[in-house]
Parts: C-alpha cells; sequence; structure tokens
C-alpha cells in the first residue's frame, strides 16, 4: 500500500542484514512475542495465504493475537482511524550505548560465536520464509516499476550474526542476483555510537544519514559500480577521521 498510494516514489532501498537470513527470524515473524504486537498492525494489510503461514507455523498463539487484533482494530473502525503511518515506521532516536556492557557478556558466553564459527562443519540454519518474503517485495516492486536497492546499515564489528558472512553473501548471489546491494558495513563508527551491535543511536545515526545524503547528492544511485564508489568514499573518510586530530595538533603548535 505504501507503493499503491505513493505513486510519485521512483526508489526503493530494503534492508538486507546478516542477521536476516538467520532462522531466527522465523520466531519473530510467528513468534508469540513478536506476532501479538505486529499482527494488529499489519493484518490489515495481509492476504489469506499470509494469514496461512502464521496459523501453520504457530495456530495457537496466532488465535490469541487475532483477539489482540480485533480489539485494537476496532478502535479504529470506531474512530475512524485508517491512518497507519505512525505506526509502521519512524525515526526513532536512542540515546544511550549498550556495547560496553555487551562487550563484557560476551566474554563470559562464546555461544553464538561459537555456534557461527562452525556454520561450515554443521550447516547453518536459514530462515527461508524470510528471504522468500524478501523476494516477493523486490518483485512487487519490480511489476510496480520502481527501482530497487538493497542497503546493508553499519553494524558493529563484534556483531555475532556478522559471522555468516559467506553464508549471506551466497543467498545474495543466489536469490538476489539481480538487485544492487550498498553495503555500508565498514563505515567508520565509535562504539559509543552504537546502541547496540545491530543499531545505531542518534549520534551515529546521525553521522550516518549525513553521509548517506551526500552521496545520494553525488549520484550514487545513476553510478554503476555503487560499491566501488562507496568504498572509495568510506576510504576517504577515514583518511579524513584520521587526519583532522594531527593537524589540528600541529596548528597548536
Amino acid at each position: 500500500m505504501v507503493i499503491a498510494q505513493n505513486r510519485r516514489i521512483e526508489t526503493v532501498l530494503i534492508e538486507f542484514s546478516n542477521n536476516q537470513i538467520d532462522e531466527k527470524m522465523n520466531d519473530w515473524t510467528w513468534g508469540y512475542k513478536y506476532m501479538s504486537n505486529m499482527f494488529p498492525q499489519y493484518e490489515p494489510f495481509m492476504d489469506r495465504p499470509d494469514i496461512d503461514l502464521l496459523i501453520k507455523n504457530n495456530s495457537k498463539d496466532f488465535l490469541n493475537c487475532v483477539s489482540i487484533s480485533t480489539r485494537q482494530n476496532l478502535f479504529r473502525v470506531i474512530t475512524s482511524n485508517y491512518n497507519f503511518s505512525g505506526s509502521i515506521g519512524s525515526y526513532l532516536k536512542i540515546e544511550g550505548s549498550d556495547t560496553g556492557s555487551l562487550k563484557q557478556a560476551s566474554k563470559t558466553s562464546l555461544d553464538n560465536k561459537a555456534s557461527l564459527d562452525s556454520n561450515d562443519k554443521k550447516g547453518y540454519n536459514l530462515s527461508m520464509m524470510n528471504i522468500e518474503y524478501l523476494r516477493k517485495i523486490i518483485n512487487y516492486c519490480k511489476h510496480e516499476h520502481k527501482k530497487v536497492l538493497l542497503v546493508r546499515s553499519p553494524q558493529h564489528k563484534d556483531f555475532e550474526f556478522r559471522k555468516n558472512e559467506k553464508i549471506f553473501y551466497q543467498i545474495k548471489n543466489n536469490y538476489f542476483s539481480d538487485v544492487d546491494l550498498l553495503d555500508f558495513n565498514n563505515f567508520p563508527l565509535k562504539d559509543d555510537e552504537f546502541a547496540d551491535y545491530g543499531h545505531l543511536n542518534y549520534k551515529g545515526a546521525f553521522k550516518f544519514s549525513n553521509y548517506f545524503n551526500s552521496i545520494l547528492k553525488s549520484g550514487i544511485l545513476s553510478t554503476r559500480n555503487k560499491q566501488l564508489f562507496i568504498d572509495t568514499s568510506i576510504i576517504a573518510l577515514k583518511k579524513k577521521t584520521l587526519l583532522t586530530p594531527l593537524t589540528v595538533a600541529f596548528k597548536g603548535n
């Protein structure tokens, strides 16, 4: 409906990061914690195959979620409030940073790291449902004659899901070879600019958003080798960051 109701949209950017191929995304879709929160928001836009998918994988909790959704959406009908734009996506300003506590926790528990390090030996469990629905989103956008790009936002170097890098690129090449990936995984950020290992706080978001805006204005969307454009600009940004303190110190002397 975002596309259908906003025909002036020309380009669609879709987040595609390491954790999104992992089997844990299944629980994010039909696990009770997430389904009870998200189903009431998205039910009005869902087709029967989407409903059937939830029933098939978690019929017990689905019935409870239907009850929650009925109450919430009945209130929308009564109040004639059909504007969902404020509930399905907006900027969230995150003040703090948990990277310090996460580092401390990682020293006492290496279970996730060990399991991801052994991907090649034991096999890796994918969320095929999440991959298939991403493919559906891309196909729909292309059917509507929209330009589609995948974006990997900056992730902390200690983010556990970066261990599936090889598999991540295999999935990209096997399922989404027709879509350019704008990869900002190596964008330079400090620990205190992350909210956690997978998200930026307001300081990191401000820095990355300004950078992203600058390369958009520089014409990256019309560039053939978009990743080379990104990599070159990040190298230049890192050099500028390293040189600035030295320049200030030299002038001070």
